[in-house]
C-alpha cells in the first residue's frame, strides 16, 4: 500500500510539472500572438497611410503636368 501511495505521489508531482511547462509554453505562445497581431495591425495603417501619401504625390504630379 505504501508503495502505491509514493507511486502516485510521484505521478502527482510529474503531472503538476508537466501542467506547469505547458501553462508556461501556452501563456508565451499566447504573448507571441498577441505581439504579432499587432504588428500585422502597425503594418496595415502604415500601409494605408503611405498608399494616402502616394496618391497625393500622384494627383501633385498631375496637376504640375
Amino acid at each position: 500500500m505504501a508503495m502505491e501511495t509514493s507511486g502516485t505521489n510521484m505521478e502527482t508531482e510529474e503531472a503538476k510539472k508537466e501542467l506547469e511547462d505547458v501553462t508556461e509554453r501556452h501563456d508565451f505562445e499566447k504573448m507571441y500572438q498577441e505581439q504579432y497581431k499587432y504588428m500585422l495591425d502597425r503594418m496595415k495603417k502604415d500601409l494605408i497611410a503611405l498608399q494616402l501619401i502616394s496618391n497625393d504625390l500622384v494627383e501633385s504630379l498631375r496637376s504640375k503636368r
